[in-house]
């Protein structure tokens, strides 16, 4: 779902999204007590919003990480399945800064190689970033389906 050249997908994700987490069970709307799996907290001085699931939601999605790490050259290196491009072909990953909450940081791509993307700008050595799972968290950043 992370590329940019299949457009349908990252479309189905989001739509899978609205089903599978957007949607309260039928137990919670008996009760009255459906809870949103989501909520958007407003990040200062940036137009990007902080996702933050319950865990209820992350395990639907099965949001999975990987990290950010360096080379003997010191170059920053991205699980490749981390990599997300939006509509306008910016790359983004999404970085987990703690469990259940999630960021979309810009990213410049210098080459892919096998499962590697070398980064010329992205985040530092160490960062949690999402591996599966970040089309959904864009279409909920956006607001896509809601």
């Amino acid at each position: 779902m992370s590329s940019p050249s299949n457009p349908a997908l990252t479309f189905f994700g989001v739509v899978a999204l609205h089903l599978m987490v957007a949607a309260p069970s039928s137990a919670a709307l008996a009760a009255g007590t459906a809870e949103k799996p989501y909520r958007l907290e407003t990040i200062e001085g940036s137009p990007l919003k902080r996702v933050v699931l319950t865990p209820k939601a992350a395990e639907r999605l099965d949001i999975q990480t990987g990290q950010i790490s360096k080379d003997s050259a010191g170059k920053l290196i991205a699980p490749f399945r981390a990599l997300y491009y939006d509509m306008n072909g910016q790359a983004w990953v999404y970085t987990s800064p703690e469990a259940l909450s999630f960021v979309r940081q810009k990213v410049s791509v210098e080459r892919v190689e096998g499962d590697n993307v070398f980064l010329i700008d992205g985040p530092p050595d160490g960062t949690r970033v999402v591996t599966f799972g970040a089309a959904e968290l864009y279409g909920t950043e956006r607001g896509v389906g809601h």
